[in-house]
């Protein structure tokens, strides 16, 4: 690290203990440096060149440290508060109040190694007695056109986007008391209570056009997820709606091992959701299920149906569609037992049965019928299978 100047100023006073008056220390200081070079490229761009900050303090033998004011400036970002620390010969506790602000997010990008944009600030408040692990937090943050760079995430996140929390941890458990995330998008409301045998959780989240996501389909989709604990048990309760005929349903068990019981997920799905991670192949259709799970959180522990009708899957690169598929996988012991048939844009069909296991090394035996089959590229060739 190099400096190319620092300035700095302070005043103060000691005052030593005395008979019946406790001994005291005030402080204020003030600095200011400039031509600031970081060996580190990231903490460079995060820090910058130039750098202010200021700190008042006092302490007086026998009471918490204050410092009542603190600051730090660089180019477009800032941080200031005022912090009180006690316990300092017992049980330490820090409370207090910190605000953040960033007018360019970007200059944080290396350091936090996200494609960083857009600008926010962040209130927090609270107490924290680090030896105990208790604390009581507020946080308040806005952002404007935040973008980390995840495609999906920065189309949630577009325009005004804000986060507030109030949590609190004691002896008797962790406790949201309220956790809301808002922007022109989405929103999520969720609250809750965890302690080591029971247990609340209430969640809502919606979308406001889930078309921000995913190609193909539009409309809002809301979704409800109520969970609480008794005995170490959780019983869940959840459900979504919303555009393209979605409608599924989810109520059940899970055990003090993390072990679903009788878990069931029951309604309809409709299938361009799947386009968000096979583009730039798209599907439609609707798939409708009714499953249910026990044991642990695996594809093996799963047994009931999953089936489709007027399933169709494009491929542009291909130039190739398979269009009218009627499947049907069948879920139990685990194993998937496969039944599925359509046609081509091109020409001709496809019919496949058989079964897959579930669980590694996946054994499979299946059944592939392709007849009268035409792939079709006008430039290069044409061929029937």
């Amino acid at each position: 690290m190099t400096i190319g100047s620092l300035r700095m100023a302070g005043t103060g006073q000691i005052s030593p203990a005395e008979p019946d008056i406790a001994g005291s220390v005030t402080a204020n200081i003030e600095f200011a440096a400039s031509g600031m070079g970081f060996e580190d490229e990231a903490l460079h761009q995060a820090i910058g060149g130039r750098l202010t900050g200021a700190l008042a303090g006092a302490w007086q033998e026998g009471a918490p440290l204050r410092i009542d004011h603190f600051a730090l400036s660089g180019a477009d970002y800032s941080a200031s508060g005022a912090v009180t620390i006690g316990g300092l010969s017992e049980a330490l506790e820090v409370a207090g109040r910190i605000e953040l602000n960033a007018r360019e997010m970007s200059r944080f990008a290396k350091l936090s190694g996200l494609d960083l944009k857009g600008a926010a600030r962040a209130e927090l408040s609270g107490r924290l007695e680090p030896l105990g692990g208790s604390f009581h937090l507020d946080i308040a943050a806005r952002a404007t056109d935040l973008a980390v760079g995840h495609a999906a995430l920065d189309r949630l996140l577009a325009g005004r986007a804000e986060l507030d929390v109030s949590a609190e941890r004691d002896t008797d458990g962790l406790a949201v008391r309220s956790l809301v995330i808002e922007s022109s998008t989405a929103s999520l409301h969720a609250s809750g209570f965890l302690s080591p045998v029971s247990g609340q959780v209430e969640l809502d989240a919606r979308l406001a056009d889930i078309g921000v996501l995913v190609n193909g389909l539009n409309g809002p989709v809301s979704t409800r997820i109520s969970a609480g604990r008794t005995a170490g048990r959780w019983s869940v309760l959840a459900e979504a709606d919303g555009a393209g005929g979605m409608r599924l349903r989810s109520r059940g068990m899970i055990d003090r091992n993390g072990l679903a019981d009788g878990l069931v997920l029951t309604g309809t799905v409709p299938l361009a959701i799947a386009n968000l991670f096979i583009q730039p192949r798209s599907m439609t259709g609707h798939a409708d299920l009714d499953l249910t799970l026990d044991g642990p959180f695996a594809l093996q522990s799963l047994s009931g149906r999953v089936s489709t009708t007027s399933l169709r899957l494009s491929d542009p690169g291909l130039q190739l569609a398979l269009e009218d598929v009627t499947a049907a996988v069948d879920l139990a012991g685990g194993t998937a037992r496969l039944s599925a048939g359509g046609s081509f844009s091109t020409g001709g069909t496809l019919s496949a049965s058989g079964q897959v296991g579930l669980a590694a090394p996946h054994q499979a035996s299946l059944s592939l019928i392709l007849q009268d089959m035409r792939l079709i590229n006008p430039a290069l060739y044409s061929a029937r299978l």
